[in-house]
């Protein structure tokens, strides 16, 4: 999403003459009245007022991939949006919300709130928390993190793929569970995009 959205604006910028550089992978413009100038990315993120204009528009994912170039990249980034600490909900079934305890029953095996958490920051879509922070904060396996027991998960899965769409009081949340594990989840279509890759 972030490159295509970079090439679409360098293919329209007219370029800087006399760049002398070339996209990575010698990717060009497709259907195009003219060639694309000698401009790149990375000579775009060289620019200090360039840098700083489109820097709050991305996301944590984005900002710490830029933030790994280089070490003026990397200050650039920590300067506009610095981590904030990681905040984190109760994890396990049972908890305190609002100072009142707060108990979630079979099949539930997960704080959902706390599952979607881990899974909005590690996949760089979170507002303020970069994915490294999971890492740091010491959870090992946040792709493995569910909120449905994983047969329950299964059997549901099973059945909305055949063309189902069954939904039994206390199973809410599996919807935030299928979107994320099923054929069609989001951990699929990254393995998908890999492979095509």
């Amino acid at each position: 999403k972030f490159v295509g959205g970079w090439q679409h604006k360098l293919q329209h910028a007219g370029g800087v003459p006399g760049g002398g550089r070339a996209l990575p992978g010698h990717a060009q413009r497709v259907g195009s009245r003219s060639p694309m100038r000698d401009m790149d990315l990375s000579y775009l993120l060289e620019q200090g007022p360039t840098r700083e204009s489109f820097l709050p528009r991305l996301s944590r994912g984005d900002l710490q991939n830029i933030g790994q170039t280089n070490s003026a990249n990397r200050t650039s980034v920590y300067a506009a949006r610095p981590p904030e600490p990681l905040e984190l909900p109760f994890r396990g079934n049972a908890g305190v919300v609002d100072g009142q305890l707060q108990q979630y029953g079979y099949p539930v095996i997960a704080n959902p709130e706390y599952v979607n958490q881990v899974r909005q920051t590690i996949s760089g879509t979170h507002p303020r928390n970069y994915p490294w922070q999971i890492g740091e904060a010491g959870i090992e396996n946040p792709s493995q993190l569910r909120i449905i027991d994983r047969p329950i998960f299964e059997d549901y899965a099973a059945q909305r793929l055949a063309g189902q769409e069954p939904m039994r009081l206390g199973l809410l949340n599996f919807e935030s569970d299928f979107r994320w594990f099923s054929q069609r989840g989001e951990i699929a279509q990254r393995g998908w995009n890999c492979r095509i890759l």
